[in-house]
This record gives C-alpha cells, structure tokens and sequence, in this order.
C-alpha cells in the first residue's frame, strides 16, 4: 500500500484578506520558539511586519481609493509569498506527521479525496430513429464519463419484462437504441458512470416509455413526399396559368394596334 504523504493545504493563497491575517498570525505563534522548525527559511519578525502592513493597508481601504486597493494587493502580494516559503518548510520537515504540522499553525490537506455520488440522469427525450430504433436524449450529469442505457419490453398486460442491455455511450444526446420490434412498447432505464473511478453509476432512474413504430414512420416520410409533390404541382399550374394570362394579354394590345 503506497504511502500517504501529509502536505501543507495551500487554501490561504486564495482566502480573503481577513483569513489571511488569521492564518499568518496562527503561523506566526505556532512557529514562534518550536522545536521542530528550528530554521524557518524566512525570519519570523519579517512575516509579522508584513502582517502588520498588510493590516494598515485594509485599514486604509474605505477612503483610500485605487491607489490604496493597487498597495493593498502589493502587501498581500508580499505576505502570501512568505506564507508559502514557510508552508514548503513546514511540510519539507514535518516528517510525515499530523502533529508537527498543526503545531506550525497550517492546516493539513486532506489525504483522501472525498468522492460524491453522481446525480440521478433524468431522461429528456425518447424519441423514433430509424426502423427498429430508439433515440434517447438526457440531461447531462456532471462529471459523468459514460452513460449506460438499458431496454425492457413493456406488455400487452402493462407488466415490464427483464432489463437488456442498450449499449454505452459517452455523449448525452441522441443515443440509439438498436435491435428493437417495431410495434412494441419499451421502458428505457438510464444510468451515469464517471467522476470517481470508485464510484460506479450512483445515478439510475426509469424514464419514459417509447414505441417502435418504424413502419408508421416510414408510411409518413413517403405521406410527406407526396404532400411536397401536390404542393409544387399546384404552384406549376398557378404558374402556366399566370403566364397563359399574359400572353392573352400582349396578343390583345398588338391586334389593336
């Protein structure tokens, strides 16, 4: 089994100005006189005079304008900077442990990274592919990497028959599921896999229902083709008709003439 090493958590380096004064005095107190960091690569009194001016520097703030916030930054700047030399010390010769490092005034990161289930996918759409296919569309889940889809037969009776697998897939939108009769109901059941290599699909839901209709959709696409074909027809012969009705037109003026 690999060895946890203790390190330093770096947090202060993104803290707001109030909890970096309160973790450079902790450091300051908790490194004061302790015997296990005998040679602290920064002097002590130098971190507390830079805590001192970063302090009047926040003070100075409220009637200070961009000038003093541009100077508030530089101290800040400044402090961070010998916070971390301090913190890679502490870390350097604490020797793998806890105690020390808390003796120092710096927290400890953690040294498991905690893992959270994944949400519940919820389906968005199931919708008719092709002959003998489902498409099915959900929300994307965070942090998911796969989602995997499952089919089950749904009764005449309305009793659901056992899950089937559907297949893997990486994107949220637009997965088929293939193999299917087309005239037959189906449940779809969604599950998402991701985040934690130790947390396995902790988001499973039963969503809606589809029917397979692949020859009623086919019997439409042909229906929708025959409607483009009358419409174009129509506009032809509004069109000749149009054309017929200026030439008539043109003939009469010539005669007259």
């Amino acid at each position: 089994m690999a060895t946890k090493h203790i390190r330093v958590l770096l947090k202060f380096t993104r803290q707001g100005d109030h909890q970096i004064e309160e973790t450079a005095g902790a450091v300051i107190t908790g490194m004061t006189g302790n015997k296990n960091y005998p040679n602290p690569p920064v002097d002590l009194a130098d971190v507390q005079a830079a805590l001192t001016a970063f302090t009047a520097a926040i003070a100075a703030l409220p009637a200070g304008g961009v000038h003093a916030t541009a100077d508030k930054n530089k101290k800040r700047h400044a402090l961070v900077a010998l916070l971390r030399k301090l913190a890679s010390y502490v870390q350097g010769n604490c020797n793998d442990d806890l105690a020390p490092l808390l003796s120092s005034g710096f927290q400890a990161a953690p040294t498991v990274r905690a893992s959270s289930p994944l949400p519940k996918p919820t389906i968005a759409v199931v919708d008719n592919g092709h002959s003998g296919q489902l498409s099915v569309d959900v929300k994307k889940v965070f942090n998911a990497r796969t989602y995997e889809l499952e089919k089950a037969t749904i009764g005449p009776d309305g009793v659901r028959g056992p899950w089937q697998p559907g297949g893997l897939f990486t994107g949220s939108r637009a997965m088929l599921l293939s193999g299917l009769t087309p005239g037959t109901t189906y449940a779809v059941h969604v599950r998402a896999v991701g985040g934690s290599t130790s947390c396995r699909a902790l988001g499973r839901v039963e969503g809606l229902l589809g029917r397979v209709e692949g020859q009623f959709m086919e019997f439409r696409k042909l229906s929708e083709r025959v409607s483009r074909l009358e419409q174009m027809q129509s506009w032809l012969k509004g069109g000749l008709a149009f054309l017929a009705a200026a030439c008539t037109y043109l003939c009469k003026g010539i005669y007259e003439k």
